[in-house]
């Protein structure tokens, strides 16, 4: 199993999942697989993953696809429940992450074996002006 890994629950998220994932391929520490867990959309989300994503980053990605939201919370107890990694980092599809991210967190919980979770710091932001992080 790679050292971190990445659950990701999607549900309805065409407008934000290309800008999440693509900070996540980006990420200077590589030792993660992502485990995406759709949750029942209806939008173009699962079409831009399997069409965008899947192809490119078969060995980095597992998608799976539940028929309904089975909410949030539920979503992510299964993909832990699937996972033996050191990590595992719980992400929405909202979310961006700076290209060191993974590697900051594992550097400081390998350094500090009495912590057991840590966040990163949520900032609000705006689509217009990350449209580059779309377009690598």
């Amino acid at each position: 199993m790679p050292k971190v890994a990445i659950n990701l629950v999607t549900w309805n998220g065409e407008k934000q999942i290309e800008y999440c994932l693509n900070s996540i391929l980006k990420q200077t520490f590589q030792d993660f697989l992502l485990l995406i867990i759709d949750n029942g959309s209806v939008d173009k989300t699962v079409n831009i993953i399997e069409a965008e994503y899947l192809p490119a980053f078969k060995d980095k990605i597992k998608f799976v696809k539940n028929k309904n939201n089975l909410g949030f919370a539920f979503a992510h107890n299964q993909a832990i429940l699937w996972t033996d990694s050191d990590y595992v980092l719980v992400l929405n599809q909202d979310v961006i992450l700076e290209p060191d991210f993974l590697a900051t967190a594992v550097k400081f919980m390998e350094g500090h074996h009495d912590v057991g979770s840590i966040s990163g710091k949520i900032l609000r932001w705006e689509y217009k002006q990350i449209e580059d992080l779309k377009k690598c």
